[in-house]
């Protein structure tokens, strides 16, 4: 949780070998060390001893494709692949197909970090043309004519 060049400057004044690498955190804000691979406690020799830290490159952040045309499984795997919530809503279309995407929010290329909700609406196909019934009575005049 502490600063990495904070902490970096400090054990390099105490003759320490300092290395890093960096992860992705959801909770550790970006340049704060996640953790360490000495245990503390531990008896270390600075002058013999490299410690290595974690470092937190903060949230992974996602640009959302365009969905268009993504099938219900297609929308699912993206979904789960990128740690996303999801919330749908369908409705007719005449021109997409049925159980794909017709919008989304938010639109391509929006930053998106994990956790985050998209929207998509699905087709269910061309809206089905309603049937109207009546009945006229009608009268039609006859005339025979006998010639």
């Amino acid at each position: 949780g502490k600063s990495y060049e904070e902490v970096r400057a400090e054990l390099d004044e105490l003759g320490f070998e300092v290395e890093s690498e960096t992860a992705t955190s959801e909770t550790v804000p970006e340049g704060s060390i996640i953790e360490q691979d000495i245990d503390s406690g531990e008896e270390v020799v600075p002058s013999e001893t490299t410690i290595t830290f974690t470092v937190s490159s903060g949230r992974r952040e996602i640009f959302m494709i365009d969905l268009s045309g993504f099938s219900r499984e297609e929308v699912d795997k993206y979904v789960d692949e990128n740690g996303l919530y999801l919330s749908t809503s369908e409705e007719a279309s005449d021109t997409i197909p049925v159980d794909q995407v017709i919008r989304q929010e938010p639109e391509k290329d929006t930053s998106l970090y994990i956790g985050e909700r998209i929207k998509v609406v699905f087709s269910t196909g061309p809206e089905e043309a309603k049937t109207v019934s009546f009945s006229e009575e009608v009268s039609i005049p006859y005339e025979e004519n006998f010639a």
